[in-house]
């Protein structure tokens, strides 16, 4: 978790290790090419594993909750959702976070870290907050003390703003380039 007085960032930090692990894989099999004079295969293979730390820093490190005084912000791997805090019914956590919007719609986070706990399964009676009911995940806690906390400030519900949902143009582009890199390189190297 990263924080600042107005900006908390929840990630699974076992995702940053699995991150860490390929990226040292990767670095440690291009020296040790390098060092047998290999050059070539260098060449061929560091777009392949650049598209492999690619994929683990998307999947693995990038999908995260922040939390901020104008609501809760889900970032997937290829899509952000920005949700202001009076635009949430409920949020439900067991083994990913879900933010449920007033009208129905339920937004899933791929990567805040939860507690699968019987405890935390997001059912509960209606209208009752589901830390209310449950009480027992922190994560879950850390998102409704600033939902409470920010909540009283946000605009009255007729002049709320609607959640935002968009794909993260700058996450697409660098994939498609890569992807067309790895392929260039297989097709011409």
């Amino acid at each position: 978790m990263r924080s600042s007085p107005d900006r908390l960032v929840l990630r699974a930090s076992s995702g940053i290790g699995f991150f860490l692990v390929v990226g040292g894989l990767t670095v440690y099999l291009l020296v040790d090419a390098l060092a047998r004079g290999a050059v070539d295969l260098v060449s061929r293979a560091l777009p392949w594993l650049a598209l492999l730390d690619w994929v683990f820093y998307l999947v693995m490190v990038r999908p995260s909750v922040v939390l901020t005084r104008a609501g809760i912000t889900i970032v997937n791997v290829f899509v952000v959702h920005r949700v202001p805090w009076s635009s949430i019914e409920d949020i439900r956590t067991r083994f990913q976070v879900k933010v449920v919007l007033r009208g129905g719609r339920i937004i899933r986070s791929w990567g805040a870290p939860t507690s699968g706990s019987r405890s935390s399964t997001g059912f509960g009676p209606p209208g009752v907050r589901s830390s209310a009911a449950r009480g027992q995940n922190p994560v879950h806690q850390v998102i409704e003390d600033w939902r409470e906390r920010y909540e009283a400030d946000a605009p009255p519900r007729d002049r709320v703003p609607a959640p935002i949902t968009a794909p993260d143009t700058a996450a697409v582009v660098v994939s498609l380039a890569l992807v067309t890199l790895c392929g260039f390189v297989s097709a011409f190297g």
